[in-house]
């Protein structure tokens, strides 16, 4: 470009800035870079939200496109990262920082907004970070427990036994990933205590949650028993005991368990489903039939376990194999 006046400027739309002539050199004018980006809005601060997801409120790029990350806090997911008004999902008692930043040619801008979410409350659900899957949650006595049946890891045959590798491993009855959605998963019991033998260890259990011990299991039947409570020496017996624990426990009506589904209440909310059992030869036998739990406490070589029946209203506690694949409840810390 020749015989050009001193000053001349254009703008470059390839580097998006500003360049003048000085007479003998083409220069960019720094921090003319045009346009912009959007001046990022995050939305206001959303403290102490009930439950454990909340919609964020950021604004919308007229210029550059706008992102979403967690700056700080564990345990959270965001549905879709290029949503300004997308759903993050946390866990309660947590609190989050999160960064809107808008990006575009000239650079990019960042504005942060906070999310808390109230501490747990027993009785509301919570939210399973491994996998996040969530769960209800039930106050029974002194206790606090799952009130639906654990559903992690990998689903594998019912003919294969889990290991000791790393990989946390399921049953589902009938080898079908849709019985685990409904009754949760089935369990060997060295897998769900993660190999080791400590009672009321957490095991596969989420953080903050553990499995229950046969004494836990005690105080529970204790509680939900009408005729026989806490600490009576009924509880000490194998085989089935208690009156009508069973029944408080279970489910009410034939949606899962076959009839005749004996004296059903499900009066304390605990909602027993009938999940049947994984048997040591592959198959899965009693499905509708009797939901079967395992404790956390060893007898011998075997462990003790709870099961409970659509034809009876009472709990049997007795220790069986431990290469039996059982539901899994979950007791608070």
């Amino acid at each position: 470009m020749t015989n050009v006046p001193i000053g001349t400027s254009y703008f470059n739309s390839t580097t998006k800035k500003i360049n003048y002539y000085a007479g003998n050199h083409w220069y960019e004018v720094a921090g003319t870079c045009l346009p912009q980006p959007t001046q990022p809005n995050a939305g206001f601060d959303q403290i102490n939200i009930t439950g454990a997801s909340a919609l964020l409120t950021a604004n919308i790029p007229t210029s550059g496109t706008g992102l979403w990350k967690i700056s700080s806090g564990t345990g959270g997911t965001l549905a879709d990262t290029l949503n300004p008004t997308t759903q993050f999902t946390g866990v309660a008692g947590n609190t989050y920082t999160l960064s809107w930043t808008i990006k575009n040619d000239c650079g990019s801008l960042t504005d942060d907004v906070v999310i808390n979410f109230a501490a747990f409350t027993c009785g509301s659900t919570f939210k399973d970070v491994r996998d996040n899957k969530v769960y209800k949650s039930i106050f029974i006595g002194t206790q606090c427990w799952m009130a639906e049946n654990l559903n992690i890891g990998t689903r594998i045959e019912g003919d294969i036994n889990t290991n000791n590798d790393g990989i946390l491993e399921k049953y589902c009855a009938g080898n079908l990933e849709s019985s685990c959605d409904v009754y949760g998963g089935l369990y060997q019991w060295g897998e769900m205590m993660q190999y080791s033998n400590t009672p009321g260890i957490q095991g596969i259990c989420p953080s903050g949650w553990h499995i229950p011990t046969d004494a836990e299991w005690k105080t529970l039947e204790g509680t939900v028993d009408t005729q026989f409570g806490v600490g009576d020496p009924v509880w000490n017996l194998e085989g089935d005991r208690g009156y009508d624990a069973g029944g408080n426990l279970k489910e009410t009506g034939w949606d899962h368990w076959a009839w005749p589904n004996t004296s059903a209440t499900n009066s304390f909310g605990y909602t027993v489903l009938p999940g049947g059992f994984r048997n040591t030869d592959g198959t899965f036998p009693s499905l509708t039939l009797t939901g079967r739990f395992w404790t956390s406490t060893e007898s011998g070589s075997n462990a003790f376990r709870r099961s409970i029946s659509t034809t009876r209203a009472d709990i049997l506690r007795g220790a069986i194999n431990k290469y039996i694949g059982f539901s899994v409840r979950c007791v608070k810390n």
